[in-house]
């Protein structure tokens, strides 16, 4: 079911299903709740799920802000609010990812666990040492759908899972919304690392074996952060696991949250 909200003067569009403790899964850059279209209906079977779409994308407004981890931090906070939802489960895909685990460090009472998969955070030294050519990339990636969504995918063929998605690539509003977001990921934190180690909630990471934007091996960074935090690496899987290997995805996730308890 698709329902509307209005978050800190926002109309924000998200979908909502299930019925019981509440979860919420957080798209990641240029993307949109459609991302989670695989995963809504088998974790609403257990959990009453929800998934926004971020101030920006999708259906929701897309304000000329200063857009950012941080921004959608607090958007996280006003948006539980708003919706009644003051301790829920959250899922967090990319950028989500990162929004999700400063969030936990920030919120532990309105957190009952976390799953970060392929989550930005630390910027990865290829990246840092060649800004110029990056941004020059994404000014062709968000205009093509297509060059768009092949560095997130292991598999080409797997971009018909996303062909009813919203992405950056429909208004300029959402473009100039994901160059920001842009800037945000790729700004150095030197507070991150602590971010991660002051995170109380358990914790899954969840990371495609072959994601083309960031190491698997960044993973290991994580779990050597967050005590106690589990690690699933998925074969033949790129950025979006929750898209190409879905199925296994969701296993994962429920297997996670009923080991945890709600």
């Amino acid at each position: 079911m698709e329902e509307y909200v209005e978050v800190g003067g926002l109309r924000i569009h998200y979908m909502v299903e299930g019925s019981g403790s509440a979860v919420i899964l957080v798209h990641g850059n240029g993307l949109s709740a459609g991302q989670w279209k695989l995963n809504i209906s088998p974790l609403a079977k257990y959990y009453k799920v929800y998934a926004p779409d971020l101030p920006g994308f999708g259906l929701s407004d897309k304000p000329d802000l200063d857009y950012g981890v941080d921004y959608y931090v607090g958007f996280l906070k006003e948006f539980m609010d708003s919706i009644g939802v003051h301790k829920a489960s959250l899922v967090g895909n990319s950028m989500g990812g990162a929004v999700v685990a400063k969030f936990a460090a920030r919120c532990p009472d309105r957190v009952a666990g976390i799953v970060l998969s392929d989550p930005t955070g630390f910027v990865p030294e290829s990246l840092s040492r060649n800004k110029e050519l990056y941004n020059a990339f994404l000014g062709l990636m968000i205009r093509s759908r297509r060059l768009y969504c092949r560095p997130m995918l292991h598999n080409s063929a797997n971009m018909r899972l996303l062909e009813d998605t919203q992405l950056v690539t429909d208004s300029k509003e959402s473009r100039d919304a994901f160059v920001k977001n842009c800037k945000s990921i790729l700004r150095y934190d030197g507070s991150y690392a602590g971010t991660l180690m002051a995170i109380s909630a358990p914790a899954l990471i969840i990371w495609g074996e072959d994601d083309l934007l960031l190491p698997a091996e960044d993973a290991e960074k994580y779990r050597g952060l967050i005590a106690g935090s589990k690690v699933k690496l998925i074969e033949r899987s790129g950025h979006m696991p929750n898209v190409e290997t879905h199925a296994e995805f969701n296993a994962a996730v429920l297997s996670f949250f009923g080991g945890i308890g709600h």
